[in-house]
């Protein structure tokens, strides 16, 4: 058991058993994958059906230029040594998320409806998960168990979601908001959830909690 765990005080064996499916392998996935193997999560499975380009390599704190044009996922899993598929979360492959049997799943994607999917799925199978979203230098993130009364549909409006994709994002903003998602995770398993939604600007050094 390393300095982290100690100071954190984790079970190494909840860590090391607990099966997290992580859906998006770019860059904020990336970061958050890093934490993960840092600590000593185990059995991580990450899913994202792109493949790299040039132009993400900016925001990619995993993947260089020799893997431009592969699977995000696939060279995630070879630098990691995680399990990956190549597969998007979508409905038609709930019956290939249902053998992985995830008890956690944490969204490093960036696109509305791949989360209101997970949102429908988690309500469903009653699986809690982790919206984390990042765009400019600004970040949120908030734990979600939708069979609950906390429900992604009611906090995020598809046009804030969706405008990342085209307004862009400061790496500095994908390890804070990395580092929140994985605290987050952390303190799931320590049971001390919380439920509120964390928001952030760098840039304005703002840190603030919304009951949601």
């Amino acid at each position: 058991m390393n300095c982290f765990f100690k100071a954190q005080q984790l079970d190494h064996k909840i860590i090391e058993n607990k099966r997290i499916l992580l859906v998006g392998a770019g860059g904020l996935g990336s970061q958050t994958l890093i934490f993960l193997k840092r600590i000593g999560f185990k059995k991580i499975i990450i899913m994202d059906r792109e493949l790299l380009e040039k132009n993400n390599l900016d925001r990619q704190f995993l993947l260089e230029k020799n893997s431009v044009g592969k699977s995000k996922s696939m060279e995630a899993g070879k630098k990691t040594g995680f399990k990956s598929i190549f597969e998007e979360f979508n409905e038609a492959n709930f019956k290939k998320i249902d053998k992985i049997k995830p008890e956690v799943i944490l969204d490093c994607t960036d696109n509305y409806e791949t989360r209101k999917t997970i949102n429908d799925y988690c309500k469903q199978n009653k699986i809690p998960w982790i919206f984390t979203s990042c765009i400019r230098n600004e970040g949120m993130c908030c734990l979600v168990k939708p069979w609950k009364n906390n429900s992604f549909k009611k906090f995020a409006l598809k046009k804030e979601v969706e405008s990342c994709t085209i307004e862009g994002v400061s790496f500095l903003a994908l390890n804070v908001a990395a580092s929140m998602q994985v605290q987050q995770l952390i303190n799931l398993l320590q049971k001390k959830e919380d439920f509120d939604l964390t928001y952030f600007n760098l840039k304005n050094n703002y840190f603030t909690k919304i009951k949601v």
